[in-house]
């Protein structure tokens, strides 16, 4: 996406093989993107299992938010049937999960600070650890517009414009938004509530 973007800035439209080779020594540098350590074969299959996990889950809910339209009684038993089907597998995924980080002592040790984090659970930490490997290693600041969350200033002369967020990563972004939900929940609502929608 940068490499397109500083094509653009350069003004060039055409794509191919060629003139993206030469784009790319020049891109280069002239941007001098940092440098990224390649992930481990074993993070990749935890990152894999953790999106499938997601998408999971995903579909529990798309399911049983339909459930509540259906009211003929042999429709609604065929939704909940369907309905089974991803909670049968997300529970086996993540305990897949949890043997594979067992192997992986930084991240597990990682997992398990950000887990010490009030509002903050397995999900939301092993989310973190896996779509925000620059943690620790860049600044607050760099890691909020990463995330997504750092509202960017859009001044031009007299103009003084409202600060908004624009880019990062959308799937963690959501995940953290349901962590600092939770944090939100008013005091009234029963811990048993707060429990099965802890992130």
């Amino acid at each position: 996406m940068r490499g397109r973007q500083f094509a653009l800035s350069q003004g060039l439209l055409a794509k191919n093989d060629r003139l993206d080779a030469r784009l790319l020594a020049d891109f280069g540098p002239s941007i001098q993107p940092r440098l990224t350590a390649p992930t481990r074969a074993l993070q990749n299959q935890i990152g894999e299992r953790l999106t499938l996990s997601r998408l999971r889950i995903e579909q529990r809910t798309a399911v049983s938010h339909e459930l509540e339209h259906f009211h003929c009684a042999q429709a609604r038993r065929l939704v909940q049937k369907v309905l089974k089907s991803p909670q049968t597998q997300i529970e086996p995924i993540r305990q897949k999960i949890k043997a594979l980080i067992a192997k992986e002592t930084p991240m597990a040790q990682r997992i398990q600070r950000l887990c010490s984090i009030k509002g903050v659970g397995f999900q939301t930490a092993l989310s973190l650890s896996c779509l925000l490997a620059e943690i620790g290693s860049i600044s607050t600041q760099q890691l909020a517009a990463l995330v997504g969350v750092a509202p960017f200033v859009r001044d031009s002369a007299p103009r003084c414009a409202k600060r908004s967020i624009r880019g990062g990563r959308a799937k963690l972004r959501s995940q953290l938004y349901r962590a600092v939900w939770l944090l939100c929940l008013p005091v009234a609502l029963t811990p048993s509530f707060a429990v099965s929608t802890r992130a």
